[in-house]
């Protein structure tokens, strides 16, 4: 087992697929951080792992860190128009306590104050040459797989959700704001928290070009799964453990896009506005 403590500590997994960074991009005295990774580090069956036990009590609203495995695939940036999936398989656990001494669950949880979420990091710019930064690329796409002491997403807005989407029976909201950096940042948060989750993310993905917020040319160059970590109380010490990470992208033509209701909003008004040619034409064919 390797510890990396330094604020861009980083190992490569063994074939080069993934980069497990500990990224303390905001970090300060008030606690420290430190990443766990069983060396050397594998990538069998595309897939990898890493823990991660931290403790901050300045700037509650402030992340610090945001611990991730990032994939390196060769075929990235790509077109949005251009993919045909984003599958993943994680498996992750947090709760309080030390690394192999954590118990008590949401309780223990709520008990030390704990203030971080657990969400997959995209970050996409029409210019290839931006798009495989974090900090300069003109969006940053986050989907929220948990959150704990009511940490809330940029653009949140009293809770007033941008737009909705499920995938299986999972429900997304989606909100719209911009960053420090001057990103403009969608943020999908599911309703619960999902310790377990096997699935296809490009839906959530492709609609937000779909419906109008950025071009499907746009070009996702950074793709990335860990927790931000903001705060607790009294330096108590919060553990993530990413037991299982998987992600591979697809290319392809992007399948359609599905919701509860049928279709996006976008396309229910092409399907109304087709209908209603057809109609049209018809009607023309009848009287001439």
């Amino acid at each position: 087992m390797e510890t990396l403590e330094g604020q861009y500590d980083w190992r490569n997994s063994t074939s080069g697929r993934y980069t497990v960074a500990i990224n303390q991009w905001g970090r300060d005295e008030s606690g420290k951080q430190v990443l766990r990774l069983q060396m050397p580090l594998r990538d069998d069956h595309e897939t990898t792992a890493f823990s991660t036990t931290w403790n901050w009590d300045r700037k509650p609203e402030a992340v610090h860190a945001y611990p991730n495995v990032r994939l390196n695939d060769h075929r990235l940036p790509l077109a949005l128009k251009g993919i045909r999936s984003l599958d993943v398989d994680v498996t992750w656990s947090m709760e309080a306590g030390a690394y192999g001494q954590t118990s008590g669950g949401d309780q223990g949880l709520n008990e030390a104050g704990a203030v971080t979420n657990v969400a997959f990091d995209l970050f996409l710019d029409p210019d290839p040459a931006k798009a495989t930064s974090t900090t300069i690329p003109k969006y940053e796409i986050m989907i929220w797989m948990g959150r704990y002491g009511g940490v809330l997403p940029i653009g949140w807005n009293g809770g007033k959700a941008a737009a909705k989407h499920r995938l299986g029976d999972l429900e997304f909201q989606l909100f719209r704001g911009s960053n420090d950096h001057g990103q403009e940042v969608f943020s999908w948060v599911s309703n619960r928290n999902i310790t377990n989750y096997r699935g296809d993310l490009s839906p959530l993905i492709h609609y937000i070009w779909r419906e109008g917020w950025i071009e499907d040319t746009v070009q996702l160059g950074v793709f990335q799964f860990g927790t931000e970590s903001l705060h607790t109380a009294n330096r108590r010490e919060i553990t993530f453990d990413a037991q299982r990470v998987k992600m591979h992208l697809e290319p392809g033509e992007p399948k359609p896009l599905i919701t509860s209701a049928g279709t996006s909003s976008r396309a229910r008004a092409q399907h109304v506005f087709l209908a209603s040619v057809a109609s049209f034409v018809m009607l023309c064919s009848r009287i001439f």
